[in-house]
């Protein structure tokens, strides 16, 4: 994003707005498409009846996919039998305004 910045000195704030948010939604788009790889990979791991431990709210900015969610989704999806722990949860925010 600095990038993005540092070019639009010479534009106007609504090219500014308008860069910003193209690359907002790029950087979405990547954590999506990650997140996404993350459960296909990871769901293989998990044996069947296996466990999963979850810390937190699981992570990633796609309210979802996430990413230890995205792992127990698919698994789940395949009609596996899978058991979470799930040790502490937090707002998704967590605190910020």
């Amino acid at each position: 994003m600095r990038d993005e910045v540092g070019r639009s000195r010479r534009l106007l704030i609504p090219e500014i707005k308008r860069a910003l948010v193209t690359k907002a939604q790029a950087l979405c788009r990547e954590d999506v498409a990650a997140n996404r790889a993350l459960g296909q990979h990871g769901q293989a791991l998990v044996p069947d009846a296996g466990n999963v431990l979850t810390h937190c709210n699981a992570g990633g900015c796609n309210r979802r996919l996430r990413t230890a969610i995205g792992v127990i989704r698919r698994r789940w999806r395949r009609e596996k039998r899978v058991h979470v722990w799930v040790d502490e949860t937090r707002p998704c925010s967590r605190g910020r305004a």
